[in-house]
Formats: C-alpha cells, structure tokens, sequence
C-alpha cells in the first residue's frame, strides 16, 4: 500500500459526465490502489439499477442508500473511490469522506459535459431522456453551481485527456508512484506528513529494526523527533550520524557505515532512513544499495534541493577523486516523505540553493513553472513564502522529475534531460573544490548551457538572459566566479560520467519547456567558456 494510510481515500467528485468513473479507474491504477464506484456499488448491494432506485423509491431514499454504502466502503483499506454527481451535497457525506482523505472535483464546461452525456450508455435518473439533457444539465449546473465550487481542489478537464487529467489529479493531490526499478517508490509530498511516518512505513510492509542516518547538520534538529515517532508505532530504532558536506561522500566513509550496520544487526529485513539532504540521500542510498545487495531505505529529505531532486528518481552515488556520483548505482527509495514544513528551518541560503533545481525543472518541462518562479517567487522574500506557494512549486517540480523517471528508469536516453546544466554545474562544483553550493554551480551551469547552446544555434538568443533575469532575481549566481581556473573546469567537464566514447554529451535547451538531449561538444565549443 506504500505511503497511504486509513484516512489516505482519494474521492473523485464533479457533475455527472466530468469523468468521474473513467479518471477514478486510471489514477487508482497509477497510484496503486483499489478502485470502486459508488453507484455500481449501489447497484451491487441492492441488485437495482440506478435509475430503477430512483422510479420506485424516489431520491430520498437513494440518498439514504448511498450513505450507507459509502460509509461501508470507508470501513476498508484506502481506495480510489468515484462518487455519485450529487453524493456530497449532503453535509453528513462530505464532512465523513474529507475526515478519510482529500476530495478532487472534476468540472468541465456545459457543451463538453453535453457531448460526454449523450454519448454515454449510463442512464443519469437527474438528466432524463437524450432530448431533455441539455436543459437539466443547465438546471442541475445552476443549482448546484456554488456546491461544485466550494472545494479545495478543482480540476476543469474541458480539453484534457484521461491521461492528462490523471496526472494533473497527481500532482494537485502530491502523490507519485515510480515503476521499473529494482522496487517500487511511493512519494508523498504533503504539509506535516512526517506526523505519521511510522504508519506509513507499516503500510509500506516495514516491520522492526530501522537504522535512521543522518549528516552532523540536521541530526541534531530531527532525529530525535523522528526517532521517536517510529518508536511510538513500535519500531526498534538505531541513530547514525557522518560529517555534514560533499566531502563525506568518500568509499571510505561508505565501507565504514557498512560496518557499523554490521555491528548493529541491520540485516534484509531491517530498514534505513536517510534523513538530511542531498549529501545524506545520496550517501545513504548507495550504501543500502550495496549492503546485502541491497536493502530497504526511505528518503527524508530535509532540504529543498533534497525534495525536488535528491530523494527522486533512484540515483544513488558517493564522489571518487571528487568526481561528483561517479560510484553509483539505481536503487530507489521504497517511501520518499517530502515534507514542506521543514524548510522553516532552513537558511535563506539553502532555499536558494534549492531553487536552482526548480528553475532548471521549468526551463525543462513546465513554463507555468518558469512563470510562477518570475512572477510570485523573485519578488518575494524566501521567509514569507507561504504554504501554499510552496506546496504549488514543490509538487510541480517533483512532477518533471518523476515524468521523465518514469519513461526511463535507467537513464538510457529520454532521462538525460535532467542533465540540464549538471554537465557544467558537476564541473564547477569540483572546479570550485565545493566552495560552490551544488544549487549555485547548477544556476551558473543553466545560464552557461543556455549560452552553448545560442552558439550552436539550437536556441534562441535571448534565451540566456530570460534564465538569467530570474537567478538574478532569486539571488543565485550567474556567472562563472574568477577564483575558477577555466583550463582545470574544461578538464573536469571531460571526466563527466555522462561523456561516452571520449565525446562530451551535453542537454542543451531550445526554449523554456523544451530541451535537446544528446548534444555533442567538442573541445573547441568549450572555448565559450573564456567569455561567461
């Protein structure tokens, strides 16, 4: 079941032809869940149809059916559940089903709504015959128009697909399930979700002993308080704790974690949390990955570079000769828990570390993104950012990432353009012997990338200073600093691990939201680099 818990139901709602029973089916699939509808439920507990209900015992006792089959249905695990166009207008029903989990109500506009309904083989008893459809509708819509409109989340899928309007539901709702590693990642991006990370860890087959490993920066903060949550639901928890920094993540720090979970008992039946940010995660992961050949881990990410990016995709990888992940190896987290809360108590600096994940996610696949980043975040201080702004730009990052996760778990082509300004941000940040935060190095990489590929006319030319303009104004680095040898960057682009057969492969991009992988460099197109 992964990351859901007894109250984690997900009702699908709306006005009869908005897809209800059709996009209930496709998310309950992608999330992993059972799936029922309300009304064939009905219809299986009373041996009646629908409509028959209505003809011979009126709307009100339907309602009092409807009730006590949806209150049955609650009894049971977590599942994908599609409501009847007008099971919530009673405020019994909808205060029960928002106690067991979140509602989404699906609307389109009253032509499409029409089109759909008179194509359907399903008889509506509140819409009558084909002829009287279009007049009810109006009438239903009218009375019912305030009802719809009262709820948090609300999703117009006028002109989207099932499968577009699946993910939109995904992303609204923060919840990700990652397919074709070596097992599942269940990722739940929620406001104070750590609160019941030990039931969702025994929902996710978790048993006993868990290991939780974290850096000298966030360990005194957090593991005290996730220690003790995991205990209260009755796991044996061990505490572990490795210097904070990039230059922890050596093979020697690695085999020394090795032994000491050796020493503790951890075996394949145990579990290791990886508590901290993209250091921790990557660290921790590789060393699961390796242990016993492998064992479970979740990801904890505590920093926003951690949540976007880190704790996603199943990367996992420690530094050799300070080669950023060149040891490395796929191995995911079962349960990523991305918690926004606790970024209140990160500096502004690692916020804005954080964001040059973001931005890079936009400039790849989300120009709604790229915006929301110009518009709302670089005029606004990190610190009064609320929630809900947070919450927008987090889920939506996190969506890039798992969209091109998901079409190429192992990184074989389509995944390479998450390279976006890595290639010569890996580059920087050894260059820099680490003086340069990963999120800074990135920023630099995306606006130099962004000038590469003006020079190689795949992109427009005032592509770099669009990206620029919104660095600039998030208070990240631009440009390549001048304490960087230009001669030693060029020789640290060459040993990128994503370079094949001595060629340099570079993801360059076109335009914001769209990107070209594969690119090829030479040694000469790195002479750009003497004029950023």
């Amino acid at each position: 079941m992964g990351i859901f818990t007894k109250k984690s139901f997900i009702f699908i709602y709306g006005p009869p032809g908005s897809g209800k029973s059709t996009i209930g089916k496709q998310l309950a699939n992608s999330l992993g869940l059972p799936f029922c509808d309300l009304d064939d439920e009905i219809e299986l507990v009373t041996g009646k149809e629908i409509i028959e209900i209505f003809q011979i015992q009126g709307e009100a006792k339907f309602r009092d059916i409807e009730t006590k089959v949806l209150k049955n249905l609650l009894l049971g695990s977590p599942k994908v559940i599609a409501l009847g166009g007008g099971s919530l207008c009673d405020p019994q029903n909808r205060s029960l089903v928002e106690n067991y989990g979140q509602v989404v109500c699906l609307y389109a506009n009253h032509d499409i709504l029409c089109a759909r309904l008179k194509t359907s083989k399903k008889q509506r008893p509140l819409l009558g015959s084909t002829n009287e459809i279009n007049s009810r509708l109006s009438a239903l819509l009218e009375r019912r128009q305030d009802h719809y409109s009262s709820f948090t989340h609300i999703l117009d899928n006028s002109n989207l697909s099932i499968e577009e309007t699946t993910w939109q539901i995904q992303i609204i709702l923060g919840l990700f399930v990652i397919r074709g590693l070596t097992e599942d990642c269940h990722i739940n991006i929620k406001y104070n979700g750590l609160s019941s990370l030990g039931e969702q860890l025994r929902s996710h087959g978790w048993t006993d002993r868990i290991i939780v490993v974290s850096d000298s920066n966030v360990a005194p903060i957090y593991s005290a308080e996730i220690s003790s949550i995991l205990e209260k639901s009755g796991f044996h928890i061990a505490q572990e704790t490795f210097p904070a920094g990039e230059k922890s993540k050596t093979p020697q720090n690695c085999s020394e974690m090795w032994n000491r979970w050796l020493g503790l008992g951890i075996d394949r039946s145990s579990g290791v949390i990886a508590l901290g940010g993209g250091v921790v995660c990557d660290q921790v992961g590789f060393a699961a990955s390796t242990y016993m050949r492998g064992i479970h881990w979740a990801a904890i990410p505590t920093s926003l570079l951690a949540i976007v990016d880190a704790s996603i995709g199943g990367k996992t990888g420690i530094n050799l000769s300070q080669v950023k992940n060149l040891i490395g190896s796929f191995h995911p987290p079962a349960v990523v828990i991305a918690d926004p809360s606790v970024l209140g108590s990160l500096p502004v600096d690692e916020l804005r570390n954080g964001m040059a994940e973001i931005v890079k996610s936009a400039i790849i696949a989300d120009p709604y993104l790229f915006n929301l980043c110009d518009s709302r975040i670089s005029g606004l201080q990190f610190q009064n950012f609320d929630s809900n702004l947070w919450m927008e730009v987090i889920k939506r990052a996190i969506a890039v990432k798992v969209h091109f996760v998901q079409i190429d778990p192992l990184d074989k082509d389509q995944r390479e353009v998450l390279n976006l300004g890595h290639t010569l941000g890996h580059a920087l940040e050894k260059a820099s012997d680490f003086r340069l935060r990963h999120g800074e190095a990135i920023a630099i990489g995306l606006v130099c990338e962004a000038c590469l590929s003006v020079k190689k006319k795949i992109a427009d030319e005032d592509l770099p200073n669009k990206i620029r303009t919104i660095l600039d104004q998030l208070g990240l680095p631009s440009t390549i600093p001048d304490f960087i040898d230009r001669d030693y960057l060029v020789d640290s682009i060459r040993y990128d691990k994503k370079a094949k057969n001595g060629k340099i492969i570079f993801s360059l991009p076109i335009r914001i939201g769209e990107v070209k992988i594969g690119v090829v460099i030479d040694h000469d197109d790195l002479k750009f680099l003497e004029e950023v």
